[in-house]
């Protein structure tokens, strides 16, 4: 979003701003993620995926889409050794 400079508003420009706040998002999420995993809050960084999921469906990242697919697989083999069941 961006700012009316007459009447202080926020306004959206184009797509373009949209995409680069989701980019922001991400490297957020991916940080959160990592908090998670660090804590075996697995439960947290399945929730911490589904959201990335959800943002790089208007990214679309291939480099996100493979980080997710790669840490689902992670947090299987984290949930199997744990036996802490959670869904996907």
């Amino acid at each position: 979003m961006r700012e009316c400079p007459q009447c202080r508003t926020a306004v959206r420009v184009n797509r373009l701003d949209e995409i680069e706040e989701d980019k922001n998002k991400i490297d957020g999420l991916i940080s959160q993620y990592q908090e998670c995993v660090n804590n075996n809050d697995l439960t947290g960084a399945k929730k911490v995926l589904k959201d990335l999921t959800i943002i790089n469906r208007t990214v679309n990242s291939q480099k996100i889409g493979d980080f997710i697919k790669t840490q689902r697989k992670e947090l299987m083999k984290m949930e199997i050794a744990s036996k802490q069941k959670i869904a996907f």
